[in-house]
């Protein structure tokens, strides 16, 4: 009955939930462009970071001005605007309206803003050589541009990375430079803030018989099949270094899974690779929440549990106890009772006999005259 009465609240709690998020317009705007909404003029505006942590934003208050927030009332249309002009990462979160007769939970409208901006875009690169054998020279002029010396008959492993926020069709384009050793894997990850991070990365060695020289490696970031930007690095093969007997090159690398993502060069997608559905935030409330009521019924069930197995104890211990009572064997006295003629006569006990010393027959005798 408890367990059903649980589920019931937790049902009636998601539909509240999923009703708290209906109404939210979810806008991405691309960092530096502009975003604006619409109030009525009896309404006050809002603003959280995480939805439902309302606080108010007003004309004379500085707590909020680094968001740049433009208020325009529009008397013959009866609306208040709210304008960012030029939006960056500190106005992503939410906006709302309500009016001041309403609780500040409450919104007539609500509004969750996301700035779409590329966080890190970067390659990188593990040397499985001597000391010195890898090296970067970044371009002064151009820092989209550098130079890697590496050096002949060196194995290495080639990374291009990218964190971005906003965007879902993220993708990396990775030139295969060297004696590439199977194939270019890339990797996807969405962390909690929804933010991707995608990784390419090859296993190469470069050596000065390879075909194409001097090369190039080259990351591209694709958003929304176009892409964003791009790294170059001109590869520049030096001498060898001498050979380190501490190092194995047959153990350098591990062969990539088959499973890894290679959508770019072979044209498919693995399993692995899927993007990851994001939970609206009225799920995620709902999950919170039910979660939370489900560790109260456990601990209740687990405190039940002990009480009972408590007072059962207490139970067969008493019971115990009265068992043993009954089951006690009845004082018996041990002390006989001794003839009324020995007490009265204590004295007619058997007289001690004491055997007579003889005398020697050479100690002298004394009489007394």
């Amino acid at each position: 009955m408890m367990l059903y009465f649980v589920f019931i609240n937790f049902i009636f709690i998601l539909i509240i939930s999923d009703s708290w998020c209906r109404n939210i317009e979810k806008t991405i705007v691309p960092i530096g462009e502009s975003f604006s909404f619409n109030c009525h003029q009896d309404e006050s505006v809002y603003f959280a970071r995480q939805l439902h942590d309302w606080s108010e934003i007003q004309n004379n208050d500085n707590r909020y001005s680094y968001l740049n927030l433009n208020i325009i009332n529009i008397n013959e249309e009866n609306v208040l605007r709210i304008t960012i002009n030029s939006a960056n990462s500190q106005n992503t979160g939410y906006y709302g309206c309500s009016s001041s007769k309403s609780r500040r939970q409450s919104m007539s409208r609500t509004y969750q803003l996301i700035v779409a901006d590329v966080d890190l875009f970067y390659w990188s690169y593990i040397c499985h050589g001597q000391p010195g054998a890898c090296m970067t020279f970044n371009d002064p002029s151009d820092e989209t541009r550098s130079t890697f010396e590496v050096a002949d008959q060196t194995y290495v492993d080639l990374f291009c990375c990218t964190s971005v926020t906003g965007y879902e069709h993220v993708n990396i384009k990775m030139t295969p430079v060297g004696e590439i050793r199977d194939r270019i894997t890339i990797k996807r990850n969405q962390e909690l803030d929804g933010s991707w991070v995608v990784c390419a990365n090859q296993h190469t060695v470069f050596k000065r018989t390879s075909s194409r020289y001097p090369e190039r490696l080259t990351c591209e970031l694709v958003i929304d099949n176009r892409v964003h930007s791009s790294l170059i690095s001109v590869i520049d093969i030096k001498d060898a270094m001498p050979i380190n007997p501490d190092i194995d090159p047959s153990n350098r690398f591990t062969p990539p899974s088959k499973d890894d993502d290679d959508e770019y060069f072979n044209g498919r997608t693995s399993s692995n690779s899927g993007r990851r559905g994001k939970l609206t935030t009225g799920k995620q409330i709902a999950i919170i929440i039910g979660s939370i009521i489900g560790g109260l019924f456990f601990f209740g069930l687990l405190f039940f549990l002990i009480f009972f197995l408590c007072c059962k104890n207490r139970v067969l211990k008493n019971s115990s106890s009265q068992t043993k009572k009954s089951n006690k064997d009845p004082i018996v006295s041990t002390h006989v009772k001794s003839n009324k003629k020995e007490k009265q006569n204590p004295q007619e006990e058997e007289p001690l006999y004491l055997e007579p010393v003889p005398l020697s027959e050479n100690s002298p005798v004394f009489l007394r005259l």
